[in-house]
């Protein structure tokens, strides 16, 4: 997870403990416990160590396949997975409640997966319906939280939501923001390096080292990725 990269499945990345940086298309967010970020297929991301803090972190990533979870979305209610991915990306914060069973089903998937280790499942097929049940759960646990978030955000104008609090918009986070931001504004031109650092205030070595160090990306590479 510290290189940028994108997959086909929906990433469900949950903190536990400790604090993470999650860079998504062109925003970083801040990662602390009661939260958690999905991202969407073929959306690129990269995590860092948080400023300031301490490296230890402890955190539970489910990657959410559209062989399986399309269908299993469906039959509970949700979206397909595009839809699913499309409309719940994003940053959730988890009330009290929330926060509780979410730990409780994270305890329960990995309890299961060690009695397999340990040859106490009956069969590998009731593994895989537990582990589906609890994953489609916590699925569902967070777009209900998406989606109080996004409502409030319609509903209480002028009052951030969970997501833009946490989103990093200071330093170098938020001028690479601006600088992607750009670039994807951009892509019919042909702006050269020396132009782009012009255009920023910045010198060339300089922006080439925090444009790499937030994304995981040169600034050739990210342009050829947009």
């Amino acid at each position: 997870m510290r290189n940028r990269h994108f997959h086909e499945t929906i990433e469900l990345h949950i903190i536990i403990y400790g604090q993470r940086l999650m860079f998504v298309n062109q925003e970083t967010y801040r990662l602390t416990p009661h939260t958690a970020i999905m991202v969407n297929h073929n959306i690129i991301h990269k995590t860092s160590t948080a400023p300031n803090m301490p490296p230890d972190h402890h955190n539970f990533i489910l990657q959410l396949d559209r062989a399986v979870f399309d269908e299993k979305f469906r039959e509970f209610g949700l979206k397909g997975f595009d839809d699913f991915g499309a409309t719940y990306g994003g940053l959730a914060k988890f009330n009290d409640t929330e926060w509780q069973l979410i730990q409780s089903i994270i305890d329960e998937f990995k309890a299961a997966c060690d009695d397999e280790r340990r040859g106490m499942t009956s069969s590998m097929e009731d593994l895989h319906s537990f582990l589906y049940l609890q994953a489609v759960e916590l699925a569902c646990i967070f777009a209900k939280s998406r989606r109080r978030d996004m409502q409030r955000k319609l509903t209480e104008q002028g009052i951030e939501t969970a997501e833009q609090q946490s989103v990093v918009k200071t330093g170098v986070y938020q001028k690479v923001r601006d600088i992607a931001m750009y670039l994807q504004g951009h892509t019919d031109e042909n702006m050269s390096l020396d132009d782009l650092a012009k255009k920023f205030f910045m010198s060339k070595s300089y922006l080439t080292r925090v444009f790499r160090n937030v994304t995981g990306f040169s600034v050739v590479e990210y342009i050829t990725y947009i």
